[in-house]
């Protein structure tokens, strides 16, 4: 039977390894491998935003669901910046976020949803992954810090510059682009 430590310290092994595996992925701006399919994707620096907006205009196809603790994004900025409105579904939640995000996730409808909202608890984390793995779609958390280093976060970012200049960092990546 192994220790608490052992656990600890295997846990600890295991996310320090490079088990990047392939996975379907969209396109990203400064991301050769792009961003994984059915994953888990945080989003941080002070560029988080502009990047993931980008994200969104080259992708064109993707619905997206917006969701924040308070509204803070402009819906007329998107579209100044090119995107269509018609494929974002903004919502504010001040609290019960956690089972809202999970239901638009089970729906299946938004291929990639977006939260502003902070999950450190390893199941909710576990919970959005077996989500996100079952309907292919892209969960992005956006904060100003790194919020976790839990396992079921595929792809991790530190975003800075500007647009068309990102300095994209990955603190942490599991996934590769599949060879299509």
């Amino acid at each position: 039977m192994a220790s608490a430590e052992q656990i600890r310290h295997l846990k600890l092994v295991i996310n320090a390894m490079d088990v990047t595996q392939p996975r379907e992925s969209w396109q990203a701006p400064g991301l050769q491998d792009g961003v994984p399919k059915g994953a888990i994707i945080e989003l941080q620096g002070p560029s988080r935003f502009e990047w993931f907006i980008t994200f969104l205009k080259e992708n064109p196809s993707l619905n997206c669901f917006w969701a924040e603790k308070s509204q803070s994004v402009l819906p007329t900025a998107l579209h100044q910046r090119g995107i269509d409105l018609n494929r974002i579904t903004f919502a504010v939640f001040k609290e019960k976020e956690f089972p809202s995000l999970r239901k638009v996730i089970q729906s299946q409808i938004f291929p990639v949803v977006i939260s502003t909202h902070h999950f450190n608890e390893i199941k909710m984390l576990q919970s959005f992954q077996l989500l996100t793995e079952k309907s292919n779609s892209s969960f992005f958390m956006a904060a100003e810090k790194p919020v976790t280093q839990n396992w079921p976060v595929a792809l991790q970012l530190d975003i800075s510059g500007k647009l068309n200049h990102f300095n994209i960092e990955i603190l942490k990546q599991r996934y590769r682009k599949t060879n299509e």
